[in-house]
């Protein structure tokens, strides 16, 4: 089984390799099958169009190139990130239901009997005249406050964490995101924890990124040389 990336760059985005992977295994799955194997050829134009799927529907319907909206989406409002007191916010008022309930979180019932709000089609028609409605609101009150309220009435809504306070957040705590390594010479360091756990062979962080050259004796010793051919290399100065 062969892989080629086809791409006029040699920096992978993660859509290719997210697609990548997938096309691997669908090919394993079909030798399973057939006991033959494939070649798979994945680039990075194509991995990049898969992923624009919402926006590419928009625009096979009307014609029109999608503008830019920032962190809306263009298919659903609200759905976005709002400035509160003291922070940031998104927001993601995925149904009907959660928008009278968010209506309620806000104290403002009147967005909910305005008819120009009343379905979600409306909303994405009138959204330059409701957002300004919300962004008032939502800008009068702190972030814990707004989710606090909007936890309580099942409305999907999480602050904006800057890298400081995301590697601060319990779940990232509980799942070892943070873990702190030994450094021969900058002594106890922080590191990126791993983002998958595996059930029967646990991957655990046990060293800090090495020195350079730190590894070169057992490297070479495990590529089969021995002390004395290692040492002529490196009175030779090849390492």
């Amino acid at each position: 089984m062969g892989i080629r990336s086809r791409s006029a760059s040699r920096s992978p985005t993660w859509s290719t390799g997210l697609h990548g992977a997938v096309a691997v295994l669908a090919a394993l799955a079909g030798r399973g099958a057939d006991g033959r194997g494939q070649r798979i050829d994945v680039s990075i134009l194509e991995a990049t169009l898969a992923v624009l799927v919402n926006q590419a529907q928009n625009a096979f319907v009307t014609g029109r190139a999608p503008g830019r909206r920032g962190n809306a989406h263009p298919n659903i409002v609200p759905y976005e990130t709002f400035a509160t007191a003291d922070g940031e916010i998104a927001i993601a008022v995925g149904s009907e239901r959660q928008w009278l309930r968010f209506c309620a979180a806000l104290d403002l019932p009147g967005l909910a009997d305005d008819p120009r709000f009343a379905t979600n089609g409306d909303r994405v028609e009138h959204r330059d005249a409701l957002r300004p409605l919300i962004a008032e609101r939502l800008a009068g009150r702190p972030s814990a406050e707004w989710l606090a309220r909007f936890d309580a009435a099942e409305v999907p809504a999480g602050p904006i964490n800057d890298v400081v306070s995301a590697f601060a957040q319990p779940q990232a705590r509980a799942r070892d995101m943070d873990v702190t390594v030994e450094h021969p010479v900058l002594g106890p360091i922080r590191q990126v924890g791993l983002p998958f756990t595996l059930s029967g062979s646990p991957a655990t962080i046990r060293s800090a990124p090495p020195l350079l050259g730190e590894h070169t004796d057992e490297i070479l010793a495990e590529a089969g040389l021995d002390a004395g051919a290692i040492a002529r290399l490196r009175a030779d100065g090849v390492v």
